[in-house]
């Protein structure tokens, strides 16, 4: 049975007939009108009437019992018929006016708000004395059946106990007992009572229907399931026991087959009820669209229905639609503006839109309208993401206090003490939230938070893993799952983690900073550049942004842009001694480089000089030795000139006169004179050039052995302040003691 209704009952076809065949004999009305009444009506849990033709046959046999009585007096107890006036001062305002007709005809009528003229009549057919035995419990149920209407179960309870007494076989009022016993929450009365409805007429699909109603609710899903079957075989077009099973398999999260069901019960009876069960049946099936429009032809068949405009309003929210949200809200609120849960939606509307000052006035209303649980619930979360958790602790107590086993309220408090960072009393409240429903997403979420800050990972992993798959929408649980992943060495499940945590907001800068690190390890150095980019941009004065960032431009040889980050986070943190280091070791690298570069081009030109003077030295043996080659044949032919005697006088005498010095200290022009450069024959060239390259190639070994030499060699590490103090007094002492042997060693 659906919370919010009526449990209603129902009257047999003896009954009926009785009534009938009461009017037959006081004459109130026509034949015709009685064979109209006689009729037999069942109501199930869910609300729904049956009717069928009542024994006519049965009825005629006490017509003769019952005389007929003067007009305007009360056709069975002879009293006056009470004006419409008189009773309508007596009843309720919004009570309907009284309807036309004797006290048997408004005794038998099954409308619900006419249950105290029903009440009334039938008090008065009783009070006559003049029925007996079976006729008399036929009644009492009628009665009986009024009361219930009025919620009255008590009284109703005792009408169908006398009913029974006075009838034992009328299997109706065991049926309608037994409605009665369920709504007074005894399931085994109503079980037994039904099972003696259905021993006395088993081809009643009714009774079938309503103790499948009992089982279901008790979780006998099996037999439950065996009854609804059983009345659909008795009747195939009984649209009840379709929306009975249906909502039996929304139980069962079978929805497939409860939509199949909803879907022939509105086909058989298209009426609210089953087409609020249809959307239900939808919206959990995730058809959205469907549901909105049965929801509306729900509310199109009962303008009055709030309950079909607030669940519209909630598959809007669900859609994210915030605005037609609250305009289906406010719509629900002309029909009555002091409904506390219309109040409360409309301010989680406000709160997930982000005007939270509206959101705070709604539920303001809400609770000075109604002081719920659930209103405090939202109030006490509105506070605590504002940061009061304190205001949001006294919510919770204002809770536990309604309803002292409330599990919102104890996860409200424990994610207020958990805001507190009180952990030792946070723990407890959110065990008992978590185990009453294992479906509360942040209380699972907030637990996993505790035992990461406890550096139980396992534990958080496994709340953080149950937060996501319940759907929670928090960006900062897949941060902390991430943070646990990589933790673990889990860098590719890390990483979707923070891509959905972007996704689901990607304003704040500090996932695509996570993100960037993640992909650094990775080797992505692409996307991690392109994220740090994103994390300057939106928060400029991020050193840790720019310290990672020239890192990444370290390793890839870029030492500009790497000094260039280094001096910027250093600018923003003057305490950053990992930046300051890394600085350091940049400047301290170039500045080896350059030392290291100008020895080598000192050595390079220390080579190149001694090359040229060695070539010089070279070029100038070779021309004294061409010259002593030259000047040796020119003195052994002078020789010979001298000593021997020539053939020819007259060439002797010239050649004499031209070779012979007039003076023996005149030196000789032709010897001293600087002889040319021999020209180099292509060997020696090669094997010049083959000596060149030797040279170079020894020169560059021996810068290459230099620089390693200075760059393996450690540098001499700063003195500390201690240090430096503490050598300053050992000098100082050792002045004021004099010179030591031992100071040597010292």
């Amino acid at each position: 049975m659906r919370s919010g209704r009526s449990i209603r009952l129902a009257q047999g076809a003896f009954g009926a007939g009785l009534v009938a065949s009461l009017a037959f004999a006081l004459g109130v009305y026509s034949a015709d009108e009685a064979d109209a009444q006689a009729r037999i009506f069942y109501r199930d849990l869910n609300g729904q009437t049956f009717e069928m033709r009542a024994d006519s046959d049965g009825a005629q046999a006490f017509a003769a019992r019952y005389e007929r009585r003067p007009a305007g007096t009360n056709a069975l107890s002879g009293l006056p018929v009470a004006q419409h006036s008189d009773i309508k001062q007596a009843m309720p305002k919004d009570l309907p006016p009284r309807p036309r007709g004797s006290d048997a005809r408004i005794c038998a009528t099954q409308t619900e708000n006419l249950a105290p003229y029903r009440i009334t009549s039938c008090t008065g057919i009783i009070g006559t004395g003049k029925l007996k035995g079976e006729a008399l419990g036929v009644a009492y149920a009628l009665r009986g059946l009024a009361y219930l209407d009025r919620h009255d179960i008590a009284h109703a309870i005792g009408d169908f106990n006398r009913a029974i007494d006075l009838a034992p076989d009328f299997a109706p009022a065991y049926q309608n007992r037994g409605n009665a016993w369920y709504a007074r929450g005894n399931f085994g009365q109503a079980i037994a009572d039904y099972d003696k409805a259905i021993a006395l007429d088993p081809s009643s699909a009714s009774p079938y229907i309503n103790r499948a109603a009992v089982k279901r609710d008790l979780g006998y899903n099996d037999g439950a399931l065996e009854d609804y079957q059983k009345a659909i075989a008795l009747r195939p077009n009984h649209a009840n026991a379709f929306s009975g099973r249906g909502q039996l398999y929304m139980r069962q999260n079978n929805y497939a087959r409860a939509l199949d069901d909803f879907n022939s019960a509105v086909r058989l009876e298209p009426d609210a009820n089953n087409l609020m069960l249809r959307a239900q049946a939808r919206e959990a099936s995730n058809d959205l669209d469907g549901a909105i429009r049965d929801y509306d032809e729900t509310f199109r068949q009962d303008p009055k229905s709030v309950t079909a405009l607030t669940a519209q309003a909630a598959v809007w929210r669900k859609k994210g639609d915030l605005a037609r949200t609250i305009a289906v809200l406010d719509r629900a609120l002309t029909i009555d503006d002091n409904q506390s849960l219309v109040l409360r939606m409309r301010a989680e509307a406000w709160r997930d839109k982000g005007d939270r000052k509206r959101a705070y006035a709604d539920i303001g209303k809400a609770l000075k309208s109604q002081w719920t649980v659930n209103g405090l619930r939202v109030r006490g979360n509105l506070k605590l993401d504002d940061g009061d958790a304190d205001g949001a602790l006294k919510d919770a107590e204002f809770m536990l206090k309604i309803e002292p086993d409330n599990t919102d309220a104890a996860a409200l408090r424990g994610l207020a003490f958990a805001k507190k960072k009180d952990y030792a009393r946070a723990l407890p409240d959110l065990d008992k939230a978590v185990a009453a429903d294992t479906n509360n997403a942040l209380a699972f979420a907030e637990r996993g938070r505790i035992y990461a800050s406890k550096a139980d990972n396992d534990k958080a992993l496994a709340d953080f893993n149950r937060a996501i798959e319940l759907k929670v929408s928090n960006p900062a649980i897949y941060r902390a799952r991430a943070e646990i992943q990589r933790s673990k060495g889990n860098r590719a499940k890390a990483l979707a983690d923070l891509d959905q945590a972007i996704a689901l907001d990607g304003k704040p800068a500090a996932p695509y900073l996570e993100r960037a690190s993640l992909r650094a390890e990775n080797g992505d150095a692409a996307g991690a550049l392109a994220d740090y980019g994103i994390v300057i941009a939106r928060e400029p004065n991020n050193f840790q942004a720019y310290y990672e960032r020239g890192t990444l431009h370290v390793a890839a040889r870029d030492r500009d842009r790497a000094m260039a980050d280094f001096k910027k986070a250093i600018s923003l943190n003057d305490r950053m001694a990992s930046a300051k280091q890394a600085l350091a070791s940049i400047e301290s690298d170039i500045k080896r480089e350059q030392e290291a570069a100008a020895r080598e081009a000192e050595a390079r030109k220390r080579e190149a000089d001694n090359a040229k003077r060695e070539a010089e030295l070279k070029k100038a043996g070779k021309g004294k030795k061409t010259a002593q080659e030259e000047a040796s044949p020119v003195a052994k032919n002078e020789t010979v000139a001298v000593a021997t005697p020539p053939k020819n006088p007259r060439a002797d005498d010239e050649d004499v006169t031209a070779s012979t010095p007039k003076h023996k200290s005149k030196p000789n022009k032709k010897a001293d004179k600087k002889p040319e450069p021999k020209r180099e024959t292509a060997r020696e060239r090669k094997l010049r050039e083959q000596a060149e390259r030797m040279a170079e190639r020894k020169a560059a070994e021996r810068q290459s052995r230099a620089t390693r030499i200075v760059r393996e060699t450690p540098q001499p590490r700063a003195l500390s302040e201690r240090e430096k103090r503490e050598l300053y007094f050992q000098q100082m002492q050792a002045r004021k003691r004099g010179v030591r042997f031992t100071d040597v060693w010292r």
